[in-house]
């Protein structure tokens, strides 16, 4: 991890890829901030247990065991009971 490296990820595309994602999150985070009860917008931050191994499944082919699986079904199930109380 020296200045080679360094300068060596800084000129990678999926370096500013990963940068221009993470700014446009935190705004788009914001925006829901505004709109939303944190309460509510909160619990929705649970999904990311769900649309990151989705996303490993669809794009890698990365396996989901059986407890993982129930894993992000009671998530889905929790943000569902929350997102209906209101």
């Amino acid at each position: 991890f020296g200045q080679q490296w360094f300068d060596t990820m800084l000129r990678s595309p999926a370096v500013g890829i990963a940068i221009a994602g993470y700014i446009t999150m935190f705004v788009v985070w914001l925006v829901i901030l505004q709109r939303t009860e944190l309460n509510r917008a909160f619990s929705m931050t649970g999904l990311i247990y769900v649309t990151v191994p989705a996303s490993a499944w669809a794009i890698f082919g990365e396996q989901i065991g059986l407890l993982r699986a129930a894993g992000i079904a009671l998530i889905i199930i929790g943000v569902g009971i929350m997102g209906r109380e209101h």
